[in-house]
């Protein structure tokens, strides 16, 4: 049998910045799957916004690395520190990925288009994975197995 230890208000504050991302990363990922080429203000409207999701993730991440969540999941249980290393070490990657989507639409054409969209929906999918390892390290590191039979 599991016993919650954790503070509500701050599973909920983890929760709703989750949400947050992944609407965000959502929404772009349906602006960018678009058949055609939008006009360029629509176009340099997405490219503000991809690039406002990178500010957004650089403080997320920094605030993880500064010692969040990962950092009491693994005080808690240090056999979680080797996973939360891979999780931390995953975020640079993340970036540079974003990175290159900003990089694509840059350029002009339908075929720089279609590969920005196709690189942020690769994209989309390794953030939503990152965050779910993520917050599989945070609940098993604030959850205490109490021993009991389940």
């Amino acid at each position: 049998m599991a016993l919650e230890r954790t503070d509500p208000a701050l599973v909920n504050h983890v929760l709703a910045e989750h949400r947050a991302l992944f609407r965000s990363v959502g929404d772009l990922r349906a602006r960018l799957a678009a058949p055609r080429p939008p006009d360029a203000a629509t176009r340099a409207a997405v490219t503000r916004e991809v690039e406002a999701l990178r500010w957004h993730l650089a403080d997320h991440f920094a605030r993880e690395e500064a010692g969040g969540l990962l950092e009491e999941s693994v005080a808690r249980l240090p056999r979680l520190a080797t996973a939360a290393g891979a999780v931390i070490g995953e975020h640079a990657g993340l970036l540079a990925r974003r990175d290159a989507v900003v990089t694509r639409l840059a350029r002009r054409g339908r075929h720089a288009w279609t590969a920005a969209g196709a690189d942020f929906a690769a994209f989309a999918v390794a953030v939503r994975d990152h965050e779910r390892r993520e917050t599989a390290i945070f609940e098993e590191g604030h959850v205490e197995d109490l021993g009991f039979d389940d």
